[in-house]
């Protein structure tokens, strides 16, 4: 989530926890800005909580807010503290990619699928948040508001997104960040890291060309299934990688 943004937790008239996003006061009166907020509220509210995705109770023009489902059970980033059993990394992404099919049908594409955006209920289901750079299917997008180097994570973005975010706007974008995070609960590190003294802009450079990802020695004990899903989801071409959840998950 991006640093303009200020949580807070709340209690609604019928005592059911939640959690208010705004913008950070200094950003208020910033009409971009709140434009993008009250865009992510109509996202969530057309996915209506449904399949995996974040409720979103309420979304108030002025002072902009969402009213958000209340997620007791934090984000991954806090479980890869310990890795997964690969049953429960295969779990875990087939959930995920429910909540991201789920968008596709309302065409909405994602585009910022990682770690701190998959969040747990206190039951242990999963939920996709944070639709702050999402876009409707083939809609021109821009990094407006925000520096186009924050459009995107590096390490979980594909190339497209990196090179031209107004431009990437397809289901593709989504699934190789689907492979991304496949990759990192299965093998514990993202597809593309840093090497040796190369810096942030560097590696962005050699995404962007098309580098191939890294293997990491855990790739070994994959099964060839899993290791042709995520060369697949990882293509650096959106054309060659699967085209829908579905074709994704039929690879597993």
């Amino acid at each position: 989530m991006h640093s303009g943004y200020q949580i807070d937790a709340g209690v609604r008239d019928d005592g059911t926890r939640v959690v208010i996003k705004r913008l950070r006061a200094e950003l208020r009166d910033r009409g971009d800005l709140v434009a993008r907020l009250l865009a992510e509220g109509r996202y969530l509210g057309a996915l209506r909580g449904e399949h995996g995705v974040l409720g979103c109770y309420e979304t108030r023009d002025s002072p902009a807010a969402l009213t958000l489902e209340h997620a007791a059970g934090g984000s991954l980033v806090e479980r890869q503290a310990t890795p997964l059993a690969r049953s429960d990394a295969v779990q875990l992404f087939r959930g995920v990619s429910n909540a991201v099919a789920h968008a596709h049908a309302h065409g909405i594409i994602h585009r910022d699928i990682k770690p701190s955006n998959i969040l747990f209920t206190a039951a242990g289901e999963t939920r996709l948040a944070d639709f702050g750079i999402a876009v409707r299917r083939g809609a021109r997008s821009t990094a407006e508001g925000w520096e186009d180097i924050d459009i995107g994570t590096l390490g979980y973005a594909p190339p497209e997104l990196l090179r031209d975010p107004a431009t990437a706007n397809t289901e593709p974008v989504d699934i190789y960040e689907l492979g991304a995070l496949l990759h990192e609960v299965l093998l514990g590190a993202t597809p593309h890291m840093m090497h040796g003294d190369e810096s942030e802009l560097e590696l962005r450079a050699r995404i962007i060309a098309g580098a191939a990802r890294d293997l990491t020695p855990r790739e070994r004990s994959l099964p060839p299934e899993l290791r042709a899903l995520l060369d697949s989801a990882l293509d650096p071409a959106p054309e060659r990688r699967p085209q829908s959840v579905a074709e994704l998950l039929a690879l597993l």
